[in-house]
């Protein structure tokens, strides 16, 4: 059996672990550790998302709960990270939160950030699809079937002056 070296062990620092904090906004999710390397199905599964966001706790204030993340004690990170925190971010958003990703390290706060722009929110609704325009399609559907009638013929020896 080969040995591991001991430095290769993860450790209490370095293990991967993640963390509930209420505050008076809503919550904080708490990252330590080495997030990256391996199968992202290896992680530790994030801790269980409590119950969906709804008014800020505090009395008078209406506005809706806040996610925020201290990443403060992160290590490192990859993508897998990133696809680990996406269903949670999008459900809490797409029930009436909202998502602060201030605390996450630089480029996965963008990247969060820019895909939770195309969800809907409660006072956003969902983004439009540009209109379809079928002329365009119509015009690019003919061009290629003069473009393919022109060949066929060429293959066939009936090329004339114009077929292509």
């Amino acid at each position: 059996m080969p040995r591991v070296p001991a430095n290769a062990l993860p450790n209490a620092s370095t293990e991967a672990r993640a963390s509930w904090q209420g505050h008076a906004r809503g919550l904080t999710l708490c990252l330590q550790g080495c997030w990256q390397g391996g199968l992202a199905a290896d992680w530790p599964g994030l801790p269980k998302l409590p119950d969906s966001p709804g008014p800020s706790p505090e009395p008078g204030n209406a506005q809706p709960a806040q996610l925020d993340f201290d990443a403060t004690a992160l290590q490192s990170w990859d993508l897998g990270l990133a696809a680990k925190l996406w269903p949670l971010v999008a459900r809490w958003q797409t029930q009436g939160g909202t998502v602060a990703t201030g605390g996450l390290p630089p480029g996965l706060g963008e990247l969060l950030d820019q895909a939770l722009q195309r969800l809907p929110s409660a006072g956003r609704p969902a983004a439009q699809p540009p209109p379809r325009r079928p002329a365009a399609a119509l015009v690019t559907l003919a061009f290629f079937g003069q473009v393919l009638q022109a060949s066929w013929r060429t293959l066939r020896g009936r090329a004339g002056r114009g077929n292509l």
